[in-house]
């Protein structure tokens, strides 16, 4: 566990200055130990420092968690939302940034390109460190992004050490932005990678940089607390790098220039984020997903707005009573809108493709939505999907927002049938699976 030692002081309070600090600083865990008197039961939003190994320090909405009395002194213990060091920001307003690059692991293993290799001189294999290649996208006329690889490189005795890694960055094409826009579009980025590859990527720390300071040392940023998440798991494809490359960069820009795509795709993710959810809350937040791709991108209604319009006008005139012609104004809001099941069978080409050969697409249509209004309602339906059958229905809806959000980010037809193609038989192979250790745990005899 690295520890570190320094002083803090508030930048509002001048001469207000706390020693012997203890810094506690990993990849999941940021706290500090501190003399209760220096917070005295208030914690300031934003704390400066300067500790041995990381130089000076800036904390942000500092948290007290606990309080310990002894002997010697009392302590506190604060978490600080995120920690940036190299740099003291004495207030929000200085956090803006040219470029934030991002160690993301999951892109090693998914671009596995590797810049070391071997080449022979004079019939000697040798060692080679191949020129890092960079990828540039630009997403928009300000912003930029930035895929490249590094080698660290370390000695020890009789060894030397190669380390191949691969990181992410944003940069700003003319001004600094606030840090609070580089953090979302990481997460935008994030999220991105989530849907096209299937795994979660979680960030294993910054690097800040601003235009109009040249910092001695790099500026990092460090977040408090674990990433939440899990893994998405086996149920269904994700493309590797080798499959889209050539397709990425339009891709992603495609992904940065669509904000609702990005929002349907994060209610999917949501699941990844707080895996704790029931599959009765699970299921439902598929449903919400693929109704609100629907609403966005299909844009259908029973009749024209010019049509409805008259329908509707033609029915009030006939009602006299104010109080009821409000309760139809209200109770009709949404009366020219597709019902849940009439957008589910505009998805049938979908569930053709995904579900097992021996299930009707009709009749599971009809099985969703019976289970959605049981759900909703707190009404029994004996026809509704529960237990195994509930979880993976789940699943397919999110197969299929999956596949819709490929097309509209302009992925070849041909790629976006081979994932839902091995995303069938890999769900149908779980499902066998699951079934039939059920029947094997119901048939062993009770103790």
């Amino acid at each position: 566990m690295p520890i570190h030692y320094g002083f803090l002081f508030d930048p509002q309070v001048p001469n207000h200055q706390i020693d012997s600090v203890t810094l506690v600083l990993e990849d999941d865990n940021i706290s500090l130990k501190v003399n209760h008197e220096f917070i005295n039961h208030k914690c300031p939003n934003i704390l400066l420092g300067c500790f041995n190994s990381i130089g000076d320090i800036s904390l942000f909405d500092c948290q007290i968690m606990s309080f310990q009395s002894g002997y010697g002194a009392s302590v506190t213990t604060l978490k600080p939302r995120f920690l940036i060091s190299g740099i003291h920001c004495a207030s929000v307003e200085e956090l803006t940034f040219r470029s934030i690059s991002v160690r993301c692991e999951m892109l090693d293993d998914w671009i596995r390109r590797v810049p070391i290799g071997f080449c022979e001189i004079d019939g000697k294999k040798t060692l080679t460190i191949n020129e890092a290649k960079t990828q540039t996208i630009t997403i928009s006329e300000e912003i930029e992004l930035e895929i490249f690889q590094h080698v660290n490189q370390s000695f020890g005795q009789r060894k030397y050490a190669f380390s191949p890694f691969t990181r992410f960055q944003i940069k700003s094409l003319k001004s600094d932005l606030e840090l609070s826009s580089l953090l979302q579009y990481v997460n935008d980025f994030k999220n991105f990678l989530a849907v096209i590859t299937h795994q979660y990527p979680e960030v294993k720390g910054a690097t800040l940089r601003k235009s109009t300071i040249q910092s001695k040392s790099s500026i990092n940023l460090y977040f408090n607390g674990k990433s939440i998440g899990t893994d998405l798991g086996y149920m269904t494809y994700g493309f590797k790098y080798s499959e889209i490359v050539d397709q990425i960069p339009y891709m992603i820009q495609q992904w940065f220039l669509n904000q609702q795509l990005r929002q349907v795709s994060e209610i999917i993710l949501e699941k990844v984020y707080y895996p704790s959810l029931s599959s009765e809350n699970r299921f439902l937040n598929s449903c919400f997903a693929i109704e609100s791709f629907h609403r966005i991108f299909n844009k259908t209604t029973i009749f024209k707005k010019s049509e409805f319009r008259e329908i509707k006008n033609s029915i009030l005139e006939t009602i006299d009573r104010q109080d009821i012609r409000q309760w139809f104004v209200d109770k009709n809001s949404h009366t020219n809108e597709p019902s849940f099941k009439a957008r589910l069978i505009d998805f049938k080409q979908y569930f053709d493709l995904i579900l097992p050969e021996k299930t009707k697409t009709d009749n599971y249509i009809r099985a969703i939505v019976k289970t959605r209004n049981s759900l909703v309602h707190k009404n029994f339906d004996k026809n509704a999907l529960t237990g195994v059958n509930l979880s993976y229905c789940s699943i397919y809806l999110d197969t299929i927002v999956r596949a819709c959000t490929f097309e509209k980010l302009g992925l070849e037809a041909q790629l976006v049938n081979t994932f839902l193609t091995k995303s069938k038989y890999t769900i149908e192979g779980f499902w066998v699976l699951n079934k039939s250790l059920t029947e094997s745990i119901l048939r062993m005899p009770k103790i």
